[in-house]
């Protein structure tokens, strides 16, 4: 019954402004499982369903829309330098916003797709969806 009312169900484009939100999520879910260093030896990549990963390998798997090794990005080695000089064990979400805004220009530098949606969630779009809503 599920599949039914998501067809009927108009989908919610996604923007910019949420696909940074699930990158800093995602960076901080890695960082906190596997840690910086092999963080660092990883990729992070949004895939043709607009997903934001994090693959362990340096290279793209599969097809993606961009993909961004780790270790190219500024912020995660400030982020290293911060954790191996003992300033702080555990990132700060600060520290994780700033990494996830770095790598979100560098994916957008890549991919026109991206830079093809909007920043950030219109008004008209959520009143476009309320009725939608409503109905099931």
């Amino acid at each position: 019954m599920a599949w039914i009312v998501q067809l009927f169900i108009p989908r919610r484009r996604k923007n910019r402004q949420e696909l940074a939100a699930r990158a800093a999520e995602v960076i901080a879910k890695v960082l906190f499982d596997i840690g910086i260093d092999r963080f660092l030896n990883g990729s992070l990549l949004i895939d043709r369903a607009l997903r934001v990963r994090f693959v362990s390998c340096p290279t793209a798997v599969g097809d993606v829309h961009a993909a961004v090794r780790a270790d190219t990005l500024a912020q995660a080695h400030a982020l290293r330098d911060a954790h191996e000089g003992g300033l702080a064990t555990l990132p700060r979400q600060h520290q994780i916003l700033c990494l996830a805004d770095e790598l979100m220009a560098a994916l957008l530098a890549q991919s026109p797709v991206l830079r093809a949606l909007p920043a950030q969630r219109n008004a008209i779009d959520e009143v476009q969806a309320a009725p939608a809503r409503s109905q099931a």
